[in-house]
């Protein structure tokens, strides 16, 4: 299974989030309607006959006060802030989660950044999907081919890239137009990981996981394995761990490779604020 492969996976997996913000509402003594932010090719669906839970600890004050988390309503998505309160109204078609202080909106056929309280400042713009901005960029996407912008909408890598993702700790992956293999771009759009991959994830605390011959590595900024698994599959760090499959089941390592969570699941997802969502 190919690490884009986990990634559509990972993406149907995506209301599990849900559980995240469940968690929090019911600690503050309130409920609310949240459903996950949808991505470029539409709102998640939501699988049958699993049992879903979340493990790790408390998320405690963990959580950022003026964080937002997704809201769903009549058809149209807004936000509500960590007490609960609709500070967002419900009103775009699809959205993405806010990273750093900004959220893509889709709104009248078209792209948009607003902050935290709804005001837009970038856009509209006229490509056909975006990215969350990381290390200051966001992906955007016009006639199947990537590029990124600003956080003042001007585009700063040119739109060349057959594949892209997002940034992270100053790289991002993208597969050149015309070439199969996948490298790391820096900020300024020079390759400085040359193509080689089968596959491959953003960087997240210094690691990002990366297919070849037919396994699932860890490599380091400088592109040199640094956790030699051959795992099946593999998610990106977060908290410390990342979730990795081996065989059919999911577990979790720590950053030196070390199974700190046996394999055990059907499905899991990325730590936040101290708690995974998983699939027995």
């Amino acid at each position: 299974m190919q690490l884009s492969d986990i990634r559509r996976l990972s993406l149907a997996w995506m209301f599990l989030s849900l559980l995240l913000a469940v968690a929090v509402a019911t600690n503050l003594g309130c409920a609310a309607q949240a459903k996950p932010a949808s991505t470029q090719v539409g709102a998640a669906a939501s699988p049958s006959n699993t049992t879903s839970f979340a493990v790790g600890k408390d998320p405690g004050d963990k959580i950022d006060p003026n964080a937002r988390f997704v809201i769903y309503e009549n058809g149209k998505y807004g936000y509500m802030d960590r007490s609960c309160r609709v500070v967002i109204a419900p009103q775009f078609g699809q959205v993405l989660d806010f990273s750093e202080g900004l959220a893509a909106v889709f709104k009248d056929g078209k792209w948009s950044y607003i902050d935290t309280e709804g005001k837009r400042v970038i856009g509209p713009l006229s490509y056909d999907a975006v990215g969350s901005f990381n290390d200051g960029l966001a992906m955007v996407e016009e006639n199947d081919l990537w590029g990124y912008v600003d956080k003042t909408g001007r585009l700063v890598i040119p739109i060349k890239y057959s594949y892209a993702d997002s940034f992270g700790d100053g790289l991002a992956p993208v597969t050149p137009e015309g070439e199969s293999e996948m490298g790391y771009i820096n900020t300024k759009g020079s390759m400085v990981i040359e193509p080689q991959f089968d596959d491959a994830d953003s960087f997240s605390e210094g690691l990002a996981d990366v297919k070849v011959h037919g396994g699932c590595d860890y490599i380091g900024l400088d592109g040199k394995v640094v956790i030699k698994g051959g795992f099946a599959g593999a998610l990106a760090f977060s908290d410390g761990l990342a979730a990795v499959l081996k065989g059919d089941k999911w577990g979790y390592i720590d950053s030196s490779g070390k199974v700190v969570i046996p394999f055990k699941y059907a499905a899991a997802h990325d730590f936040k604020y101290g708690l995974a969502s998983i699939l027995t």
